[in-house]
């Protein structure tokens, strides 16, 4: 039986597996499949917030990314996670509260800030406690 791992970023690295991607008519029905669950499928684990996007990747929940629940200010757009937090390592209530809906501000709430000291953000996914995911051909 073969196995397509997502949750090995060595194996498929975040640039391997794109958030923006469009679904071709070419694409095999796999590729589609995974395409539309990645949400649901993949989460970025904070550690530092470097190399996440606040809005447009899905960090605070499984298939939650802030862009799709509400409208980013234009000063914020690009800003990664690490940019939320304000110079006392904590998140930065006053930059979002005004915005961001209570229940996702809440979410957050539950999240520890990135910290340098964490190291590097990393993609993890749910699979099976091999790391993999059954493929039936």
């Amino acid at each position: 039986m073969g196995g397509l791992r997502l949750c090995n970023e060595r194996e498929y690295g975040v640039n391997n597996f794109p958030n923006d991607v469009a679904i071709r008519h070419a694409d095999s029905s796999l590729w589609k499949a995974l395409l539309r669950l990645k949400d649901q499928l993949l989460n970025n684990c904070i550690r530092n917030g470097c190399s996440v996007d606040a809005w447009n990747q899905v960090w605070i929940d499984h298939g939650c990314r802030v862009n799709q629940l509400c409208s980013v200010p234009s000063q914020l757009q690009g800003a990664r996670v690490r940019d939320l937090v304000n110079v006392n390592g904590e998140w930065n209530w006053e930059l979002l509260e005004a915005w961001i809906p209570e229940v996702i501000l809440n979410k957050i709430a539950a999240i520890p800030p990135p910290c340098e000291e964490n190291g590097r953000d990393e993609p993890v996914g749910i699979c099976s406690k091999n790391n993999g995911y059954s493929v039936a051909v």
